[in-house]
């Protein structure tokens, strides 16, 4: 009994100097925290941390504050660029990175802002989590990428669950049918490959890129094969002489003769490395033209600004292999998804019109490409006629090509795609569809459909709903975002949803 009683006595003695250890630990954590706060972060969100009205959001009771740990501890050591969401409020925040900072610091300075100025105990940071974002950042040389994460993703103002589907609520033209392809998380870019795989991109759920494979031609992928992972934004793909392309944020990876090697992928090659380093509208989209050349849209590295380097704000083409790169149009802010003009041969590219100017301007582009070298407006000039009130002058809109057609702000229009199967009835072809992948700072949501255009003479003459009901416009809520649109060997078009993580198939039946 005395040995027990003399034993426990011990663990309690042993516990209490612990306990004080770990307190007198993590007030020495908080004083620092505090001093880098102050020294680093006071003078622009306030030292009550509630910020600075239009200039600086608060950080006091902030929702940004209970975001993903990995995303706080990179905008710590990278910055951050570009419009982001605080308690549902836009800020087109310009912060400054401070990657000299040990990833000691980095932890006590996010605990102590977590500490102050959240009112609900958050889990701490702590310095190894620091080192990983800090590690990854160095060796993909790309800020503001974090590691593949588990499970669903947060956005903003969701009321539908990811991954939801509800295909009987999605209204087509009399005899077109809408079904699943595929499941595929986070599915982005489309290509084709010779013998019928389809390779699809991937953004930020997993950043891998995959391969569907239909063997049986029921319509229908049975297998889907993780090609890579661990990449860096792989979102655009393209297929070629038995390759597939894959682009990341900075490069471009080749894997050869992919079809026969889906099980085992081989080692990519890396065609071109010089695209910029960009934290905005970084992710690259990229096609083949008729003429053999790669083409990949560069998109500017801000919501709005002049451009950061030659490349900014721009489409670029070179050789399969890399070489010879040419920019052949300026001042496009953001394209993600091009086609040519199946008489023609022009290049149509789809534009993404800047935020923050309200709900109902300047409105998104579709543009055409008529001679190389041709400038777009951005940043002085959006859509047809909308001087930029910081970047334009009066006579910004008449030195700029406008846009073919206007398309509603903040509708997000990415893939598009001229149709020229025979599945479809007569009047479908030569058609012009538009995947909107929908608003995300704009009150009353846009968007989250597949528009159709039709076009005489080079000119858009009517622009339709052709695919919708992924929004619910009395909740004001969404369950799917498209994204890309191919168009299969039998006149199919498949259609990727990040949002439903499904690539669909559209058929007409009569």
């Amino acid at each position: 009994m005395t040995y027990r009683f003399g034993m426990r006595r011990a663990l309690l003695a042993g516990t209490a100097f612990f306990l004080a250890g770990c307190t007198e630990q993590a007030a020495d954590d908080n004083a620092l925290g505090e001093q880098l706060y102050q020294a680093n972060c006071a003078a622009c969100h306030g030292a009550d941390g509630m910020g600075v009205a239009g200039e600086h959001p608060p950080l006091k009771d902030s929702d940004w504050l209970e975001g993903d740990e990995r995303r706080l501890i990179s905008v710590v050591l990278n910055g951050l660029s570009g419009p982001i969401l605080v308690n549902d409020e836009p800020w087109d925040g310009q912060m400054p990175g401070f990657p000299q900072l040990g990833d000691s610091e980095v932890a006590a300075l996010l605990n102590y802002v977590r500490a102050t100025f959240h009112k609900d105990r958050l889990a701490p940071i702590d310095a190894a989590a620091v080192a990983e974002v800090r590690e990854h950042t160095e060796r993909y040389g790309v800020t503001g990428t974090i590691a593949a994460r588990e499970g669903p993703r947060e956005r903003e103002y969701e009321d539908y669950p990811e991954g939801y589907l509800d295909l009987a609520g999605l209204q087509l033209p009399p005899g077109f049918k809408i079904e699943v392809y595929a499941k595929v998380n986070d599915a982005r870019s489309l290509a084709l490959g010779d013998g019928g795989t389809v390779f699809v991109g991937n953004n930020r759920h997993g950043e891998e890129v995959y391969a569907l494979v239909d063997r049986d031609r029921d319509n229908q992928a049975e297998r889907v094969h993780t090609i890579a992972s661990g990449l860096v934004r792989p979102n655009g793909v393209a297929f070629r002489d038995g390759a597939l392309y894959v682009a990341e944020i900075t490069r471009i990876l080749k894997f050869p003769n992919i079809e026969r090697n889906l099980a085992a992928p081989p080692k990519p090659e890396v065609v071109f490395d010089g695209f910029p380093n960009q934290t905005k509208h970084e992710k690259k989209f990229m096609k083949f033209g008729p003429d053999g050349k790669l083409y990949v849209p560069v998109g500017a590295d801000c919501n709005v600004c002049p451009p950061k380097n030659d490349m900014d704000g721009t489409i670029v083409r070179m050789n399969p292999d890399g070489s010879d790169l040419e920019v052949i149009a300026r001042g496009v802010r953001n394209s993600v998804g091009m086609d040519w003009h199946p008489q023609t041969g022009k290049l149509w590219f789809t534009d993404n019109g800047r935020d923050l100017m309200g709900d109902d301007i300047p409105a998104c582009e579709i543009n055409r490409l008529d001679r190389i070298g041709q400038h777009f407006g951005f940043p002085a000039c959006h859509a047809r006629s909308v001087v930029d009130p910081e970047f334009g002058d009066a006579r910004a809109c008449t030195r700029s090509t406008p846009p073919v057609h206007e398309v509603t702000a903040h509708a997000s229009p990415l893939g598009m795609i001229f149709y020229n199967g025979k599945m479809f009835p007569p009047r479908y072809r030569g058609a012009l569809f538009v995947a909107e992948h929908g608003s995300w700072n704009r009150d009353g949501k846009v968007g989250y459909q597949v528009s159709m255009a039709q076009v005489r003479d080079g000119k858009v003459v009517s622009y339709t709903p052709f695919v919708s009901g992924w929004l619910d416009a009395k909740r004001d809520a969404y369950w799917g975002r498209p994204v890309d649109l191919l168009q299969m060997p039998d006149g199919a078009l498949l259609l990727s949803d990040d949002w439903a993580n499904v690539v669909y198939r559209i058929s007409y039946e009569g």
